[in-house]
């Protein structure tokens, strides 16, 4: 997605298959969907921003999320990316579900504070809901 810049809405599993030289069977064996890899490689573009702190990132997480995506591949693939409505709605999904962990972790293990306002507009933290 970053080398051809082709959209990710249009990328078909097919392409993914004939890129990386493997029979769809073998593909579907690891994955779901191509959302279900879209979500395996993030995670692993994502692997240094969990060695942040989770205080850090929760009580400045603008200033955290720019500091980590500053000049990254993240940062090439959404820039890449950037007009793929599918891509950033996939995107959205990912980040919001483990912002809302990273909250929900805090609230539940941390001494009290305050969470800051702008996080807390993203979420309805119910922790006893056992979200």
């Amino acid at each position: 997605m970053t080398v051809k810049k082709i959209g990710f809405s249009k990328i078909t599993v097919d392409h993914i298959c004939d890129n990386a030289m493997v029979h769809r069977s073998t593909f579907y064996k690891h994955f779901d969907d191509k959302f279900r890899l879209l979500e395996y490689g993030l995670n692993q573009l994502m692997e240094r921003y969990w060695e942040i702190p989770l205080e850090n990132r929760i009580q400045n997480p603008f200033f955290w999320s720019n500091h980590f995506f500053e000049g990254s591949e993240s940062h090439q693939l959404i820039r890449a990316q950037r007009n793929d409505e599918l891509f950033f709605d996939s995107m959205n999904l990912y980040s919001m579900s483990f912002l809302r962990r990273d909250a929900l972790t805090f609230m539940q293990n941390a001494k009290p504070i305050d969470i800051p306002h702008d996080l807390n507009l993203f979420f309805d933290l119910e922790i006893d809901a056992g979200c």
